[in-house]
């Protein structure tokens, strides 16, 4: 797995022009259409500029190395040792999910059923 760091640009004109290959990458990466220049390429690059300037924020942080993952967010409430409790698994009944009561929504129903297409064909003729 690759990870993404930012570098730190030595000039404006360095930044933007880096951050451009970013956002392009992103589009290449995620199969996105970006539009060629107007107000939306601007906005999309000035998002792009503020995640990697965020970026470099966090990194230049003192004490991260030290850092262990976060598992839970009960970890960190109040610096106490809280276990997450589960509720026992019980049978309920709930009449909403009944099939006649789903079947009314379906465009095509046989008894207790749903009727769809046939997709998959398992003749062998």
């Amino acid at each position: 797995m690759r990870q993404f760091v930012p570098v730190a640009a030595s000039s404006a004109d360095h930044a933007k022009t880096s951050n451009a290959a970013v956002l392009e990458r992103i589009a290449k990466l995620s199969d996105l259409r970006l539009p060629e220049d107007g107000e939306e390429r601007r906005l999309l690059l000035r998002q792009v500029d503020s995640m990697v300037h965020w970026t470099q924020q966090i990194q230049s942080e003192e004490g991260l190395d030290e850092l262990k993952p976060l598992l839970s967010p009960l970890e960190i409430v109040g610096g106490a040792d809280y276990r997450i409790r589960l509720r026992e698994d019980e049978v309920t009944v709930d009449e909403t999910i009944r099939p006649p009561v789903v079947l009314r929504n379906a465009p095509h129903q046989d008894r207790e059923h749903f009727v769809v297409p046939k997709v998959v064909d398992l003749d062998d003729s």
